[in-house]
């Protein structure tokens, strides 16, 4: 399913009827809600009666463009950042820091993972439109799951309401212009329709799109990779973006959460097996070495297939450095980890956590780029952590500008 060019009409700006989307979206879910995969719901006699409209909807980007006048900072670079906000949930207070954080707040494009639409955990708005009317700039929302429920078990469980228009996907915000817009499907690695909760239909998208810059075309990707997929798997979708980008000559930047987690969690085997393949190597080595570092350890073929791309990654990025944290011994995170292991392996594992307060940090957000130099790299990481958290990212930053001809 990688990559698929985009038809002039999918590519124009566009602004559904999020009321019309809502009804479509309801009426799919609840004729299909009692199946429990993908498969049965295509093959179900009533498909062919929902499939076009639902497909227009999972693969049609939305623009929006700056609602006011705006002048990007006259500089010789242009100033990235990526955030995966965690769907929006904390939709006032990632405004704030967008508006207000000391260096968040200095960026000229935004790649942000996980944004809804029409979603209770987060309101019911839709995140990127309010976004790029609050922060003044130009705003794609790229569509990738339809979903069936609330949200994941600790989520669902406190959301009060219904969902609306019930979408997640991803988006990208800038002060330039924006043009030659498509979504690139990613092969999915697991049917998330068939799970014990967050069912969704659907597929990932990588949202691409070249950016007009004073210094000339920046063709950009924001994606994500998927969570519950192999290192292999990881590969394979990122194949897909780089065959689009291949089309498109010049300086390109990718950046987004790539779930470098080191782990095969296609399967609970696979995620068990490697679960003790680090507790053998040692816990303190997992979480020193190879949680931070997973481009130089379990997940260096993902990297080398960016460099064999043209596309580098060393000088984009923060070294040694994570951008998500997690407590394992918060109830929250037990509920979540049910989802992954059963009891008796969840025991083990927190006992093992014991010595380290149950708190370990990875590293899953990324830029790289091609034909481009990188300065600046940073993570921001004095935004609130634990139970008050915004997101369970932390945002990352990198100012780059075109390599000119003859120039290292």
């Amino acid at each position: 399913m990688c990559p698929m060019d985009v038809s002039a009409a999918e590519r124009e700006i566009t602004e559904p009827d999020s009321d019309v989307r809502a009804e479509l979206h309801q009426e799919f879910i609840q004729r299909f809600q009692h199946l429990r995969s993908s498969a049965q719901i295509e093959h179900h006699p009533e498909f062919e009666n929902f499939r076009n409209a639902i497909e227009r909807s999972l693969q049609t980007p939305e623009v929006y463009s700056c609602p006011r006048t705006s002048t990007p900072l006259s500089r010789n670079f242009v100033r990235m950042a990526c955030w995966n906000i965690e769907r929006g949930t904390h939709y006032d207070r990632i405004v704030d820091q967008l508006r207000t954080h000391p260096v968040l707040s200095d960026h000229d494009v935004l790649l942000v993972t996980e944004v809804d639409h029409g979603m209770a955990r987060s309101g019911n708005r839709h995140v990127t439109q309010d976004l790029a009317q609050a922060m003044n700039c130009h705003g794609v929302f790229a569509p990738s799951h339809l979903n069936f429920d609330m949200g994941n078990g600790p989520e669902a469980h406190r959301t009060q309401g219904k969902n609306t228009v019930a979408l997640q996907g991803h988006a990208l915000f800038s002060k330039f212009p924006l043009k030659d817009i498509e979504l690139v499907p990613l092969p999915e690695p697991k049917d998330l329709m068939n799970g014990k909760d967050e069912r969704q239909y659907g597929h990932e998208n990588a949202l691409v799109a070249t950016l007009e810059t004073p210094q000339g075309e920046l063709h950009v990707a924001a994606n994500h990779l998927s969570a519950r997929s192999s290192r292999k798997q990881r590969v394979e979708q990122m194949k897909c973006i780089l065959k689009a980008l291949k089309k498109r000559k010049g300086p390109a930047l990718i950046g987004g959460d790539w779930n470098t987690h080191t782990y095969n969690s296609h399967t609970f085997s696979h995620m068990l097996l490697g679960g003790l393949h680090r507790c053998l190597c040692g816990i303190n080595k997992t979480l020193c070495e190879f949680y931070p570092g997973p481009d130089l350890f379990f997940e260096k073929k993902l990297f080398q297939t960016l460099k064999d791309h043209g596309f580098a990654h060393e000088s984009f990025n923060v070294p040694n450095a994570t951008t998500v944290h997690y407590n394992f011994m918060e109830p929250e995170k037990i509920i979540h980890m049910k989802d992954w292991l059963p009891d008796w392996a969840l025991k083990i594992f927190l006992k093992a956590m014991k010595r380290f307060d149950g708190k370990a940090s990875l590293k899953l957000d990324w830029f790289a780029g091609r034909e481009l130099h990188a300065s600046n790299p940073r993570i921001i990481f004095d935004l609130p952590k634990g139970e008050k958290r915004i997101s369970d990212h932390d945002p990352i930053m990198v100012d780059i500008r075109p390599i000119q001809r003859g120039n290292a």
